[in-house]
């Protein structure tokens, strides 16, 4: 008996956790502004969400450019800026540093504090020793492959992906080895999007997709947070 209890207390928490996360979409929605979003755009929820919390800005007040492509150095600066969002400024990436770990990075770079922050914290690593390549496109596998070791520095409690079977997807041969992991990670909790029987992980991630990504990810911390506090 004790058990039922407890799990209906669990679903009763994610249900209110995603009551209020639904509501708080809804104001973001009507606050997010831009032309190039319309209503019926799968992306609109996460875009109004990311945009109203302060971590996704448009290219001006009226347009976010959804089909634009994201570089290394923005997706770094997104996760230090979801950090900021979900933990406040306690080891935020928000002060100047003297070094970034990278030859092409600069401390006066708009993404060199973010940078700096993710490479001593071991989310990213660079084609080598010394270059990060700020300025290359992300892939989905290297977006979601970033999002995985962020969600293991940050503990979350999360699914570990390890039930997940990508073998059912016809382009799995396509998933890099180093990249498994995270997209078993991405795909159980709901996190990476894919296309009915595609991943897609070599195909370049828009502006638009990273927005849903962190959108799935942020619920997905709410609702786990209110599960650890019930099983605590």
């Amino acid at each position: 008996i004790g058990g039922t209890i407890m799990n209906l207390l669990k679903r009763t928490i994610s249900i209110v956790s995603a009551i209020a996360i639904s509501a708080s979409i809804g104001i973001s929605a009507m606050a997010a502004g831009f032309t190039d979003v319309s209503e019926q755009s799968p992306y609109y929820d996460a875009i109004s969400y990311t945009s109203e919390a302060g971590i996704f800005s448009g290219i001006s007040d009226t347009e976010f450019a959804p089909d634009v492509q994201l570089t290394r150095g923005m997706y770094v600066t997104l996760l230090g800026k979801v950090y900021f969002h979900l933990k406040g400024d306690f080891g935020a990436p928000s002060n100047p540093v003297a070094e970034t770990g990278f030859l092409d990075v600069s401390p006066d770079d708009y993404y060199g504090p973010s940078v700096c922050w993710a490479w001593k914290n071991e989310i990213v690593s660079g084609y080598d020793d010394d270059i990060f390549a700020p300025n290359d496109v992300l892939t989905k596998e290297q977006a979601i492959s970033i999002l995985y070791r962020y969600s293991n520095f940050s503990n979350d409690n999360l699914l570990s992906g390890e039930n997940t079977n990508i073998l059912s997807y016809e382009d799995y041969s396509d998933i890099s080895k180093y990249a498994i992991p995270a997209i078993q990670w991405g795909l159980e909790n709901q996190i990476l999007t894919d296309d009915g029987d595609k991943i897609n992980p070599t195909e370049k991630i828009t502006r638009a997709e990273t927005a849903q990504y962190l959108y799935n990810y942020i619920t997905k911390w709410f609702n786990s947070r209110q599960e650890r506090e019930v099983t605590d």
